[in-house]
C-alpha cells in the first residue's frame, strides 16, 4: 500500500505480510508488518516505509438487510517526525510523562 506525498510529508509505503481466509459465510484478513532488514521489494524514491503492526478484518454480508459490513482495526507507525511543540501542545497532561522531558 502507499500513499502519496502531501504537502511536506514524503510518500509512504507500507509492506505486509498476511493471509485470507472465508468461514461460514464471513471473509477475513490478518497482515502485519515485513521486517525492513528483508527488503524483499525496495521502496520507491522520495518514500518512507512505514510499519503496520497489525491490521484485522472482517466483511459479510447481512442475510437480513443484504448489506456489507466491514470491521477492519488497524496500528500503523507512519514513522512521521512530530515536533515537540505539537505533543505539549496536543498531548493530554498524563501522557506528557510517558515520552520524558521534551
Amino acid at each position: 500500500m502507499s500513499n502519496k506525498k502531501q504537502f511536506t510529508i514524503d510518500s509512504r509505503d507500507f509492506y505486509e505480510k498476511g493471509f485470507n481466509f472465508f468461514h461460514d459465510g464471513k471473509f477475513y484478513r490478518y497482515s502485519c508488518v515485513v521486517d525492513n532488514d528483508l527488503e524483499l521489494r525496495p521502496k520507491p524514491a522520495n518514500t518512507v516505509r512505514g510499519a503496520t503492526l497489525y491490521n484485522v478484518g472482517m466483511m459479510y454480508r447481512d442475510p437480513v438487510d443484504k448489506k456489507v459490513h466491514l470491521t477492519v482495526i488497524t496500528q500503523c507507525d507512519y514513522k512521521l517526525n512530530v515536533p515537540s511543540f505539537m505533543l505539549t501542545s496536543f498531548l493530554p497532561k498524563a501522557a506528557k510523562g510517558w515520552i520524558g522531558d521534551i
